[in-house]
């Protein structure tokens, strides 16, 4: 109760200086309240600059500098996991091309130098941001905006940009979660600055996919789950800065016995059904794909189309 007493008292002192810079009053009375804030990746980007120059850290937004360096340091111990499993963006996309699948029972994609191409221009944004900012801009320079009244309520500005978002805004924003629908992630392969950043600080991570070629059946479910289309089967290991470490790949592979491998025996044993649908966790799912003597991938639907002999090859403690 305590805490909601304390939750309810900081929206309250939010919403009157909200309030107090709408009428225009920039040195507002009324004071911003401490624990209020939110991601502003520019800002984050300004504090963490002008920190390494010797200037100060941005004391106007210092969660955007927390956050900003976090999602750096993360990235390079657990690639990144900040695109897989926090960034909002990255969710609402990941819904929108598994809704895709789900209707059309595909996920369309580039062709491959097109591909290429647009990846391209997160580079190009990234390179501008960092250059503009932590290039340029001299610790002087950084700690005048970062006290500027622009900067001062622009998370404020970020806010009533969405609650009061133009026609052209909308537009873009649903086109861009319309484009999710039948492309996986358009927006955070094409034209996401961050993702390109924490992509090349991964690169650098000590922490990797690395595939075990004597364990290794070639069935390619892993590069089949790959969100990012990443060829998993055929690479001895995965340094590519378009992987999200989601480990989707590890969490599919049907020869991960130090996890797995106790139980499926158990299910063999009992004859279970489940045996042959593929991996098996220790909760009892199954995935959806089946692989054949060939490498070739099959959907649980065509799954009577598999032959024992196939079985046999996938689950060699049935045979």
């Amino acid at each position: 109760m305590r805490l909601f007493g304390i939750y309810n008292l900081a929206r309250t002192l939010f919403s009157q200086f909200v309030q107090a810079v709408g009428s225009g009053a920039i040195e507002s009375l009324v004071a911003r309240p401490d624990g209020i804030e939110c991601f502003l990746p520019i800002s984050g980007l300004l504090g963490a600059a002008s920190w390494i120059k010797g200037g100060e850290i941005n004391t106007i937004h210092p969660a955007a500098v927390i956050i900003f360096v976090t999602a750096i340091v993360s990235s390079f111990l657990l690639r990144r996991s900040f695109c897989s499993w926090i960034c909002p963006v990255a969710t609402v996309s990941e819904l929108a091309w598994k809704g895709g699948f789900r209707l059309f029972r595909r996920n369309w994609r580039l062709p491959a130098w097109l591909d290429v191409v647009l990846r391209c221009l997160k580079y190009l944004l990234m390179v501008f941001f960092i250059y503009s900012i932590a290039v340029v801009m001299s610790p002087e320079a950084l700690s005048g905006f970062i006290r500027s009244d622009y900067h001062k309520i622009a998370d404020v500005r970020l806010m009533n940009f969405f609650l009061h978002i133009s026609p052209l805004a909308l537009g873009i924003i649903l086109g861009l979660v319309a484009l999710s629908v039948v492309l996986r992630n358009p927006f955070c392969r094409y034209l996401c600055p961050y993702g390109a950043l924490l992509g090349l600080v991964a690169s650098l991570s000590p922490l990797r996919v690395t595939r075990n070629r004597e364990r290794c059946v070639s069935c390619g479910a892993c590069s089949q789950v790959c969100p990012t289309y990443i060829d998993v089967m055929h690479k001895s290991s995965v340094v590519s800065p378009e992987c999200i470490g989601c480990w989707r790949c590890i969490s599919h592979c049907r020869f991960n016995e130090s996890t797995f491998n106790a139980c499926r025996q158990a299910l063999c044993h009992a004859g279970s059904p489940l045996c042959h649908s593929g991996r098996t966790d220790v909760l009892g799912r199954h995935n959806d794909w089946k692989a054949d003597g060939t490498g070739q991938i099959h959907s649980l639907e065509n799954l009577s189309a598999v032959t024992s002999t196939t079985v046999s090859a996938v689950c060699p403690s049935c045979s």
